[in-house]
């Protein structure tokens, strides 16, 4: 057997001309590689050792082969496997433990989620799933069985197709029911996550209506649906309002379900707060894309940006 320093040195020459992941040196490296699994400080931890054993095994075998294998031809051939087996773990190893760009940028609703799928969505899933009840295993960002399990109890208790794939309908309905906080599993959150939610849906709503108005003019958007609250006539809660059939076009097209940025939430504040730059407007349209000719019978306001304000 190698001691730890040659095998250390080993693995240094061998990793030495790939890219370590962020805010990892080499010695860091080798170190979190060569440590015992059971001193491994997290999964991922776990799972670099789990691979790279495969590795460090091969690299032992490498090593015997360069001081036992006297024959250039033997020893060459040896050498040329093993390099193929460093490349493919590690490839398996930057390609299975860090997730891609792209499936950390996506949130609920933007893409179909499976079993063995990770990322930022995965977290938002079972972190609703959880909200509302269900048991997902943990909120790690990665689709597991029990995170399966969850999807399926919750598509067969809201009447959609039981397969364990959270399209746009089953996070259509995740969010809609998280969004409502009646359905919330823990009544003992209170007032303090009911306003929260209100905050977290009218900043949907704004992102998903405005985002490319003014800040005065998301604040408008905003200021509709809190004024359509106030009078009764279109719901008792900010959730009603927002999902009264054929009322926001973002709720229509999934829009609503994009997460808002730091601009949308500050403009929910401020709406929430009590600035109405509408001057008390319970209708707003886009007077290009307009469709309907009954908005235009609406006494109006005022105009922001894109968008006419009537009541």
């Amino acid at each position: 057997m190698l001691d730890f320093k040659k095998r250390t040195d080993l693995l240094k020459l061998q990793i030495l001309p790939l890219n370590l992941p962020s805010g990892m040196d080499l010695t860091l490296f080798c170190d979190i590689l060569l440590k015992p699994a059971g001193d491994a400080g997290s999964k991922q931890v776990g799972q670099v050792h789990a691979y790279l054993s495969v590795l460090r095994l091969a690299l032992t075998i490498k090593y015997n082969c360069d001081n036992h294998l006297h024959t250039r031809e033997g020893g060459e051939k040896v050498r040329k496997h093993i390099k193929s087996i460093t490349i493919f773990i590690t490839l398996l190893m930057f390609f299975t433990i860090l997730p891609s760009q792209d499936a950390q940028a996506a949130y609920l609703g933007d893409r179909v989620l499976k079993q063995s799928m990770q990322g930022y969505d995965v977290k938002q899933l079972q972190q609703d799933l959880t909200w509302l009840g269900y048991d997902t295993g943990g909120t790690e960002g990665i689709f597991g069985p029990k995170t399966l399990s969850a999807v399926k109890h919750f598509q067969a208790q809201n009447g959609l197709a039981v397969d364990g794939i959270v399209g746009k309908q089953t996070a259509a309905a995740l969010v809609r029911q998280v969004s409502n906080p009646g359905n919330s599993a823990n009544s003992s959150r209170g007032l303090l996550d009911t306003a929260r939610k209100d905050l977290t849906d009218l900043a949907r709503l704004i992102y998903g209506e405005a985002r490319g108005e003014s800040y005065t003019g998301k604040v408008a958007v905003a200021a509709v649906a809190l004024n359509r609250l106030k009078s009764k006539i279109f719901g008792s809660t900010i959730q009603e309002v927002i999902f009264q059939p054929g009322a926001f076009t973002a709720v229509s097209d999934g829009q609503f379900y994009l997460k808002p940025d730091a601009s949308a939430f500050n403009a929910a504040r401020d709406a929430l707060n009590g600035w109405d730059p509408t001057g008390g407007a319970l209708y707003y349209w886009n007077p290009v894309t307009a469709t309907s000719k009954w908005v235009w019978s609406r006494p109006i306001i005022t105009t922001i940006g894109r968008h006419v304000f009537a009541k």
